[in-house]
């Protein structure tokens, strides 16, 4: 037995060896819990300018993206935003450069590379047409033989697309909405198909006073659209991803934190 009194050097370096060593281990712990805990990189998310639901110029890029941002941050992710035109933030995200892009009506095309999230937000759609305008309907079959225009990378609508696919609507792309209501003002195309708030901020805000009154617009004869979050496929964890934002969406939902976010979009409207 080894006494105070003949401890060998060898002994004490052996008694100090064991603290030192616990430490370290406590220390290695810590740095990989430390590091597990902030490994987890922003969520990327692509989206294109769409007041007043999305937009540039205004603080939190416009009320969906902060519904988006804080239903993420409430299960304790971070996100990014980029801003790119709508079509390359799909093709973008299809490639998995982004991980998702807020803001897409559901279609059976988009389903084969995207998941889809619980809903964002409804919107009704509204026919545009010019103020004299006395064309009526009550379908899209008495859309036949008109023209139309959306933004690129944008879908129609189911029952549209079906009627364009057989000739018997042109449906045409355009780089901005302002662009495509110039063309209703000068009759180049008979009518648009635009989310009601969408359509109301440009008409209001967008174009030149003296074309507002020459501008109506008529309820559609569908249902409002459901917008949804796109996961990309390419993601192994999308469904995961997928799961943690819906979780953090209902949590917004239920403490009364998404009304209050979701209002913002009727302060910019006339």
């Amino acid at each position: 037995m080894t006494t105070a009194g003949n401890m060998s050097a060898l002994d004490f370096r052996r008694m100090l060896i064991l603290p030192r060593a616990f430490v370290v281990i406590i220390f290695l712990i810590f740095l990989t819990l430390s590091r597990s805990g902030s490994a987890a990189e922003p969520v990327k998310l692509a989206i294109g300018e769409w007041a007043p639901f999305f937009s540039e110029s205004v603080p939190g890029y416009g009320p969906v993206s902060e519904i988006v941002s804080r239903a993420f941050e409430i299960e304790g992710r971070k996100s990014e935003f980029s801003f790119r035109p709508w079509k390359r933030a799909m093709i973008m995200t299809t490639r998995g450069k982004f991980d998702g892009t807020p803001g897409w009506v559901f279609s059976e095309e988009r389903s084969k590379d995207f998941l889809y999230s619980e809903s964002l937000f409804e919107q009704r759609d509204l026919i545009y047409m010019l103020a004299d305008s006395q064309f009526d309907f009550t379908s899209a079959a008495d859309f036949a033989g008109k023209s139309t225009r959306v933004l690129i990378g944008s879908y129609i609508g189911d029952e549209f697309d079906a009627l364009a696919k057989k000739g018997q609507l042109t449906v045409g792309e355009s780089r901005s909405y302002e662009d495509m209501f110039l063309l209703l003002v000068e009759k180049k195309i008979d009518f648009i198909y635009l989310g009601e708030l969408v359509g109301r901020d440009i008409v209001q805000n967008k174009l030149p006073f003296r074309y507002r009154s020459l501008i109506k617009a008529k309820n559609s004869f569908r249902e409002p659209h459901k917008y949804y979050l796109l996961v990309s496929k390419q993601r192994k964890d999308g469904l995961l991803l997928l799961n943690t934002f819906n979780t953090g969406l209902r949590k917004l939902r239920d403490s009364g934190e998404y009304l209050r976010i979701y209002n913002k979009v009727f302060r910019s409207l006339p």
